[in-house]
């Protein structure tokens, strides 16, 4: 008698074309595993079955995500707001800058700001002599908005004046302008070869050239080139100017002429006529100093001549 099998039953080999059959497919013994993966710093756990990390079949299921742990959801919190706040940090201090920047234009264009009051000081003899620059340098500052205006410009201007050694041009906000001169004081004056009168300080400077003799400077005596103003005089000049310059008021109230030689020698004339011998323009403090040494001691008035030339003092 012939068994059947039971259905929903596989035998071994098929009677009909005695092939085999498939085996049951069996169950996988690998637990699945879980997979960290770091994002940014941050930690996520993802839940792996055995065939994604042995095969890695990119077809198979998504992987299964476990729950995200409170602290990374925090901290991932966090850096989003750090980053805000430095979003915001970098966009204020980029407002800042253009809203400075803003300010200053404005102010450098209006009428609020602009220079009302020119101070100078200093102006004792440029403003008698050379009065018409001063006024147009000042008539160009008033209106100007205080923060445009050109100060070295200003400046340079006024030094142009034979009369002005050096200018210093200060902004005081909000509508004023300070002008400080520093003037070159007429000292001596020499005749050029035109027969007009060069007045000089007392670094040897030509200040003014004038027509008529003045009477208010010492004269020097000699032959000198035709200087226009602002031109320095030959180094003789200039060391004459230095000896009237530092004179002593006991020598100085006597002076009534310096004279320089053809070969550059200094030689002065004293009241009632004595004539004081300096030789070469060297060493000129030491000689004074024996001027005033000799003028203690004797009357000038009894002496016709003092000889400096050699260091030493000679009278006669």
């Amino acid at each position: 008698m012939i068994k059947r099998p039971r259905r929903g039953t596989r035998t071994q080999a098929d009677t009909t074309t005695g092939k085999a059959a498939p085996p049951e497919p069996t169950a996988s013994t690998s637990a699945p595993r879980t997979v960290t993966i770091i994002d940014d710093g941050l930690m996520d756990s993802v839940v792996l079955g055995a065939d994604d990390d042995a095969e890695g079949d990119p077809t198979g299921p998504p992987p299964a995500r476990t729950a995200m742990d409170p602290r990374i959801r925090a901290r991932r919190s966090e850096v989003r707001r750090t980053q805000g706040r430095r979003r915001r940090r970098i966009v204020g201090i980029v407002a800042a800058v253009l809203l400075v920047i803003v300010v200053a234009l404005v102010l450098l264009v209006s009428p609020v700001v602009s220079v009302r009051i020119v101070d100078v000081d200093g102006d004792v003899y440029s403003r008698r002599f050379d009065g018409d620059r001063i006024d147009r340098v000042v008539a160009s500052l008033k209106g100007q908005p205080i923060l445009s205006v050109d100060l070295a410009t200003t400046r340079e201007e006024l030094e142009a004046s034979p009369w002005i050694r050096s200018a210093r041009v200060t902004r005081d906000l909000p509508r004023r302008v300070v002008i400080e001169l520093d003037e070159r004081r007429p000292l001596a004056w020499f005749i050029g070869g035109d027969s007009r009168f060069r007045v000089i300080d007392g670094d040897g400077a030509v200040i003014v050239v004038l027509d008529g003799q003045p009477i208010d400077y010492l004269g020097i005596v000699g032959t000198a080139p035709d200087l226009e103003p602002g031109q320095f005089a030959p180094a003789p000049y200039r060391a004459a100017a230095q000896l009237i310059r530092s004179l002593p008021d006991e020598v100085a109230e006597l002076v009534t002429a310096l004279a320089v030689s053809e070969q550059g020698e200094l030689s002065m004339t004293l009241e009632p006529g004595t004539q004081v011998r300096f030789g070469l323009p060297d060493d000129l403090q030491g000689k004074l100093v024996a001027l005033v040494v000799v003028m203690r001691r004797q009357d000038v008035a009894d002496l016709t001549t003092i000889d400096l030339s050699s260091g030493q003092p000679t009278v006669r």
